[in-house]
């Protein structure tokens, strides 16, 4: 009886270990943004949209992200990435909005397509705001080319959801800003260096 109870287990072990194990996978994204204050109350925003999907977890593309205020606010779209469009739309008419939205035009990923596949970014997506946002709550609508329908048809479309909030960066120092600052620091060590010579040569 004991024989059979062991031979059933490792059996049973066995199976689970040549089974393969399917993992729901987990859509991702982030969106990060650099922040400008322009002056009597408008804020720049320039955001760049990272879909984090793992490779492994399948082609989830992003097609579509949605940021979302807390409240109303004068708006007035600056530029968004080749093949994508927006809304309030025209993007770049000064509106006053709660929510805005941009969308890819083109169905699948470069050279194609404009979406935004796994492990890659899109920057571009840039406007100003009559407030300092800051971080805030957004979304992202991901499709699976091998599912059906595909989201060409987006009245039978059932995308993927993923979101999260927003998050700012520091913008990357300009090359001019790079080398003044590097010119800066050279000088003053060669002050630094003369200022010692002429104490060793006054002590001599």
């Amino acid at each position: 009886m004991k024989m059979r109870l062991s031979y059933i287990l490792v059996s049973l072990i066995l199976v689970l270990l040549i089974t393969p194990v399917y993992v729901m996978a987990i859509p991702s994204a982030e969106f990060l943004y650099t922040e400008t204050d322009l002056g009597g109350g408008w804020w720049q925003y320039d955001y760049t949209l990272y879909n984090t999907t793992s490779l492994a977890d399948g082609s989830y593309n992003i097609f579509d992200v949605g940021l979302y205020f807390d409240d109303f606010y004068d708006f007035e779209g600056i530029s968004l990435p080749s093949g994508w469009d927006g809304t309030p739309a025209p993007w770049t008419d000064l509106s006053n909005t709660d929510f805005i939205n941009a969308y890819s035009l083109n169905l699948g990923v470069p050279p194609f397509g404009t979406d935004i596949q796994p492990d890659s970014s899109l920057s571009g997506f840039s406007f100003k705001i009559m407030h300092q946002a800051g971080d805030i709550t957004f979304d992202v609508l991901l499709t699976l080319p091998t599912d059906a329908p595909d989201c060409a048809d987006t009245d039978s479309c059932n995308p993927y959801q993923s979101g999260g909030t927003t998050r700012g960066i520091s913008p990357v120092p300009e090359p001019g800003t790079i080398l003044l600052v590097g010119v800066g620091l050279t000088l003053i060590l060669l002050l630094i260096m003369v200022g010692r010579l002429r104490f060793r040569w006054n002590k001599v």
